[in-house]
């Protein structure tokens, strides 16, 4: 049998596989509100990935595990439940205890009063397995209300129902907890699919880290072998960065250039250089030599490209500096 669960109310309401194959044409309407239900909000146990737009619950699907040591239950059970759900039936805490590990139902509907192991203790055994505390366990008692109701509720049951049993009431408690679970099982899904696309999205940020820290080590390399000085200087002209060149030409290590102001180490200039794109010298080309005045008269010009550095917003982050000359230090 196919039922379907109306958004608004959460009533539950049969239809016709022909009916679900027009429900695109002719929305199915809540025999319990009067809502009608557009397809995109019908739910479907969809465990074989099928258009949930267009398919209704198969309650036959689902399979419920009825655990109770009257054989006139059971039999109510296999009778009357059987016509929309798979049933599987234990008379005794015991037997249903090795059945549920077997048949793994969608919901337990467990007697309260057993002999032996009653269901409490059958709840609680239940509860304490990692494997099946996950199924939602409806308890049915001939007992009265109130502290057994608490107790149950207590050991992990989802709900109570009271003997002499209701069909209709029964159906529609078995119908709420299939819907929750229904909704449950498609969260995890949903959840299983978000892992799996940030595990992706993760590995792929690990390979792109590689892929740009492979590109940097081989720049810097190159960077290395060059003949020229080059640095980096940030907005504040403080050197962040230096090649092998340069290192050798001071007779310096990284950590001792780092941090220097650029003009004072190259020029030994208490100013910025006027062509530097940091002071905003739009008419400087940047692409051109410029030569360099140091501050020691008897020490040579030398010439000196400045390139200046951007980030995404075309902000300057900085600027990096190339000496043409390096012999020129030498002198």
């Amino acid at each position: 049998m196919n039922v379907i669960f109306c958004e608004e109310c959460g009533g539950r309401n049969t239809v016709t596989a022909d009916e679900m194959v027009r429900c695109r044409e002719k929305p199915p309407v809540c025999s319990i509100c009067g809502n009608v239900m557009s397809p995109e909000t019908i739910i479907s146990y969809d465990r074989d990935g099928t258009d949930l737009s267009t398919q209704a619950v198969d309650t036959s699907r689902y399979h419920l595990l009825v655990i109770d040591d009257d054989r006139f239950y059971l039999d109510v059970a296999r009778t009357i439940l059987g016509k929309e759900y798979r049933i599987s039936t234990a008379s005794s805490g015991e037997e249903g205890l090795r059945l549920a590990l077997e048949v793994r139902p969608d919901l337990i509907l467990l007697d309260v009063s057993m002999e032996g192991m009653d269901g409490y203790e059958t709840c609680r055994k239940l509860k304490k397995n990692p494997e099946l505390r996950h199924i939602p366990v409806l308890f049915i008692s001939a007992m009265s209300e109130g502290e057994n109701e608490f107790r149950g509720l207590e050991v992990g049951a989802v709900d109570y129902i009271r003997k002499p049993l209701q069909l209709d009431v029964l159906n529609a408690r078995i119908g709420l907890q299939i819907r929750l679970k229904q909704l449950l099982d498609k969260e995890k899904e949903q959840q299983e699919k978000l892992k799996q696309s940030l595990h992706q999205f993760s590995l792929h940020a690990e390979q792109e880290q590689e892929k740009l820290a492979r590109e940097r080590n081989n720049l810097q390399t190159i960077v290395h072998c060059m003949k020229e000085m080059v640095s980096i200087q940030d907005t504040e002209h403080r050197i962040v960065w230096a090649n092998q060149a340069a290192l050798r030409t001071f007779g310096l290590s990284a950590s001792e250039v780092c941090g220097k102001h650029c003009y004072r180490l190259f020029a030994g200039r208490t100013e910025v250089c006027a062509q530097c794109p940091l002071e905003n010298n739009e008419g400087a080309d940047v692409g051109k030599p410029v030569k360099i005045e140091r501050e020691d008269t008897q020490a040579p010009p030398f010439e000196q490209v400045h390139v200046p550095l951007y980030d995404d917003d075309g902000t300057y982050t900085g600027v990096a500096h190339i000496v043409k000359e390096v012999t020129a230090w030498l002198v």
